[in-house]
């Protein structure tokens, strides 16, 4: 049997390649694989996943749900996983400071696994969204708007 901290260091590996963050070192906007349980079974597929979290967004109106979002408070930036996590238009390395201060959101069901071309369809979408989405909360960060 695999134990937890050998899989975490082989998951953390595969999405910092260039890099290995011991947990007190890694940067906020990496998962918490220290706390991944390997009994875990999977029932529900990555798209029905996808499909509920991100149930009630406007997919072709990216800026208007931003200002909603920030209207409400909600200044969290969204991310886009795939071999690793993004959040475009960012560079999680360069802007690590912003996505921090910011914080994020990752809806389930991401990943290089695509499961069906409804799925891909989706994922893509949803980096679509997700770009013009983070601009204007980037915007709203660096002219003062947001007060943190």
């Amino acid at each position: 049997m695999i134990s937890k901290f050998k899989l975490s260091v082989v998951f953390v590996s595969l999405l910092f390649p260039t890099v290995l963050y011991a947990e007190q070192q890694k940067p906020c906007w990496a998962p918490n694989v220290l706390e991944y349980d390997s009994t875990q079974q999977v029932t529900v597929t990555r798209y029905a996943k996808l499909r509920t979290d991100i149930e009630g967004v406007e997919l072709e109106a990216p800026e208007q749900d931003a200002k909603k979002k920030l209207a409400y408070g909600d200044h969290r930036l969204l991310g886009v996983v795939g071999f690793t996590i993004e959040f475009p238009p960012l560079d999680k390395f360069k802007d690590d400071e912003i996505i921090c201060a910011l914080g994020t959101r990752v809806p389930d069901g991401l990943g290089d696994v695509i499961e069906s071309d409804e799925h891909n369809e989706l994922m893509t979408k949803w980096y679509r969204y997700a770009v013009k989405y983070n601009k204007v909360i980037v915007h709203a960060y660096r002219s003062g708007e947001i007060k943190l």
